[in-house]
C-alpha cells in the first residue's frame, strides 16, 4: 500500500514538474549569453539556468541540445492580472448574464452588479442592458439584445464588442484625450466624447456617430467620422470612406426592473 501511494505521490510531482518549464532547443550561433538575454526575465541568472539543467559547464551549450527553461526565471511567465472593479450593471430588461473570463460558465446577473476587468457580458433575445462606467467622464453603454462584450481597462476604459449592437454615450465631448476604445473583429474606435452606435458580427463592424466624434481604425488605415456620419469595416479591409447618416436614432431610457 505505502509503494502505491509513493508511486502515485512521484507520478504527480513529475506531472507538476513537465508544466512549469518549457522546452528550448540551441541552435547554431547560440551562446549561453544570448540565450539568456532572449529567454530569461533576468539574464544574470544564467548560472541558475545552469544548475536547473544540471549543467556544469557554459561550454556544454551546444547546438541541439534542449534546455528546459523554468517558469520562474522565464521572461514568458505572464504577470498576475488585476482585477479592478470597472462597471457595474446600471438597468435590464429581461435576462442578463455574465461569464468570468477564466471559465466557460454563464450565469445570471442583476441591477447593480458589479463588473471587472475581462468580465463577459451577453443579452438574451429581447432583453436589453445599461452599464454604467466608473470614473470620470461619465459613460453608459445601452446594449441591445442578443449582444456580447467584454469589460476592458487597459490604457483607458473600454469593451470588445464581439456580436450584436450597442449605443454608447459618453460625456466630456471638448476634450482632446481619447477617454474610451471599443474594439470589434479588426477594428478599433477611439472616442474623445461623443454619442455613437456600434453594430458587429464576424464580418463587419457598422459605426454611426451622432454627437462629438471617433477615430476608427482598421489595418493601418484610420478614418475620422464626426457628427452625422458613420463608416464601415470588413474584416481584413480598411475602414471605410465616411457617409452621411440618414436620420438620427434617439435613444430611449430603459424601464428599471422592479425588485
Amino acid at each position: 500500500m505505502l509503494n502505491k501511494i509513493f508511486i502515485i505521490l512521484i507520478l504527480i510531482n513529475f506531472h507538476l514538474q513537465a508544466n512549469d518549464f518549457t522546452n528550448y532547443t540551441v541552435v547554431k550561433g547560440d551562446t549561453l549569453s544570448k540565450i539568456s538575454k532572449a529567454h530569461l526575465s533576468d539574464p544574470r541568472k544564467w548560472r541558475e539556468l545552469l544548475n536547473y539543467n544540471k549543467i556544469e559547464s557554459p561550454n556544454s551549450i551546444k547546438p541541439g541540445l534542449t534546455l528546459k527553461i523554468p517558469d520562474s526565471l522565464s521572461k514568458k511567465t505572464k504577470p498576475i492580472e488585476k482585477k479592478v472593479i470597472v462597471a457595474r450593471v446600471l438597468s435590464k430588461i429581461g435576462q442578463l448574464k455574465l461569464k468570468k473570463n477564466e471559465t466557460e460558465d454563464w450565469f445570471d446577473i442583476d441591477i447593480n452588479k458589479e463588473l471587472i476587468t475581462n468580465d463577459i457580458v451577453r443579452t438574451s433575445e429581447n432583453s436589453t442592458a445599461e452599464i454604467d462606467f466608473f470614473d470620470s467622464p461619465k459613460t453608459i453603454i445601452l446594449m441591445r439584445e442578443k449582444s456580447i462584450m467584454k469589460i476592458k481597462l487597459e490604457d483607458v476604459k473600454g469593451i470588445e464588442l464581439n456580436l450584436g449592437e450597442v449605443f454608447i454615450k459618453t460625456d466630456n465631448k471638448e476634450s482632446e484625450k481619447v477617454k474610451f476604445k471599443l474594439k470589434t473583429n479588426g477594428a478599433v474606435a477611439e472616442v474623445k466624447g461623443t454619442e455613437f452606435e456600434v453594430t458587429s458580427d464576424s464580418n463587419a463592424s457598422k459605426y454611426g456617430c451622432y454627437e462629438g466624434n471617433i477615430d476608427v481604425s482598421a489595418e493601418n488605415e484610420t478614418v475620422h467620422v464626426p457628427a452625422g456620419f458613420g463608416t464601415i469595416v470588413i474584416k481584413g479591409q480598411p475602414p471605410m470612406k465616411p457617409f452621411k447618416l440618414l436620420e438620427k436614432v434617439k435613444i430611449k431610457p430603459l424601464l428599471r426592473d422592479e425588485k
